[in-house]
């Protein structure tokens, strides 16, 4: 497979202590042609050469889908909900995207493009890096050295797995300290999975941007499978216009973190303040749940449990609801919640009525019933061979044992 190094130069770029040149371009044409057409770009003078950076102010008032750019949440609660400590602040975040030659990570893959976004009160600073040459990357990186100092949160998407490490490695290569390592890291998309699992069928920033922002992207926008092609092309040609629809997608891309951080923060401290349907609040729920906030959890299932949903997250959140119940030992609600569950057919609600009132309760007559009652719903079931075997011999040894139990009882 081919290296970085080997495609570009293949496309004629200079590299390091290499002097070829890009084939019928040079460098300073095409510095001219960036500046010309990005009217707010701007050459940073480092220690280590200049660095082309665009900067662009988003004002507090901007409507970004159905909601406002500037501040507006109460972040506590979703920090509590990570299990974290962090001194946070908006104002002290970076929200940190990169456009790449390369979308499978590695010490080849380059970053182009590093779109950087901050609070400054009520307002959102967009910047943006971008290397006209390969060799202007260590230039680049000391710049956002100073861009991030004073921050200790990078908010990202699908960054853990990619963005951060690659920043990391790029740091590695040009002898500099890892930019990001010190700082707390929200990965807005694994709170996108445990939020919106019920609602989504997928969890991609742009599905995220339509559905839950109300955001739909102009006719400015490119696919981020053609960015890497785009810069090569640049590379290639030098036709600065080529690359200017990335700007619009990296930038983009850094609002909606800045949006998307603040309602997701509103849906973890209230969900009803953004009049979220059932399945976001009883998704919110789940996630307090697991973080030990029981009496949260219990308020939001019971409002969340009030609006239609569909049949196999209702049953999964009458259980998990009832769960609570159980290890409290609250057995009443426990078993109204699996009344309600078992009503829509579920095998595992039939179970822990069974397993109640055989072990807790000693009714074996309305145990038996739940088993009978089971076996309807496991006979109508697609399940393969080896497992209905598997379940049918335990809910016949269940059947038998409860069977023997109430002989005994009615014998004495």
């Amino acid at each position: 497979m081919e290296s970085l190094s080997d495609k570009l130069k293949a496309l004629g770029v200079k590299l390091g202590l290499d002097q070829t040149e890009p084939s019928g371009v040079t460098s300073k044409t095409t510095q001219a042609d960036i500046t010309d057409l990005l009217p707010d770009a701007k050459l940073i003078p480092t220690i280590h050469g200049e660095t082309l950076w665009v900067e662009e102010v988003y004002h507090g008032a901007r409507m970004h889908g159905r909601f406002q750019v500037k501040r507006q949440s109460n972040f506590l609660p979703m920090l509590q909900l990570l299990g974290t400590d962090v001194d946070f602040d908006l104002e002290t975040c970076v929200f940190m995207d990169t456009e790449t030659t390369g979308l499978a990570g590695g010490t080849g893959i380059l970053a182009f493009m590093v779109g950087l976004g901050f609070f400054r009160g009520d307002d959102f600073y967009l910047y943006q890096g971008f290397l006209r040459d390969p060799t202007e990357e260590l230039a680049m990186l000391t710049y956002i050295a100073g861009l991030l100092e004073g921050k200790n949160t990078v908010v990202t998407y699908n960054g853990k797995s990619f963005d951060v490490p690659l920043m990391h490695t790029r740091c590695t290569l040009n002898g500099l300290e890892k930019l990001f390592a010190p700082m707390y890291h929200i990965d807005l998309l694994h709170l996108a999975r445990k939020l919106w699992k019920y609602r989504l069928p997928s969890r991609t920033l742009g599905m995220v941007e339509n559905e839950i922002l109300g955001f739909h992207r102009s006719a400015e926008e490119v696919p981020g499978w053609m960015v890497p092609e785009l810069y090569f092309e640049y590379q290639k040609t030098g036709d600065s216009t080529v690359v200017l629809p990335v700007f619009y997608h990296n930038a983009m891309d850094i609002l909606s973190l800045g949006v998307l951080l603040q309602v997701t923060a509103s849906l973890l401290d209230n969900p009803a303040s953004l009049d979220s349907p059932g399945v976001d609040t009883v998704s919110v729920a789940r996630m307090a749940a697991e973080q030990g906030n029981i009496e949260k959890a219990v308020a939001l299932y019971e409002q969340g449990l009030q609006d239609d949903m569909p049949t196999e997250v209702y049953v999964e959140t009458l259980l998990r609801f009832a769960t609570i119940y159980k290890r409290d030992k609250l057995w009443h609600s426990a078993c109204v919640l699996w009344e309600k569950a078992a009503e829509k057919g579920s095998l595992c609600a039939c179970e822990e009525l069974a397993k109640y009132y055989e072990h807790t309760s000693k009714e074996y007559q309305v145990a038996i019933q739940w088993v009978n009652q089971g076996f309807k719903f496991f006979e109508e079931m697609k399940l393969g061979g080896y497992e209905r075997t598997r379940m049918e011999k335990a809910w016949q040894h269940r059947l038998e044992r409860l069977l023997d139990k109430w002989a005994r009882q009615n014998k004495s």
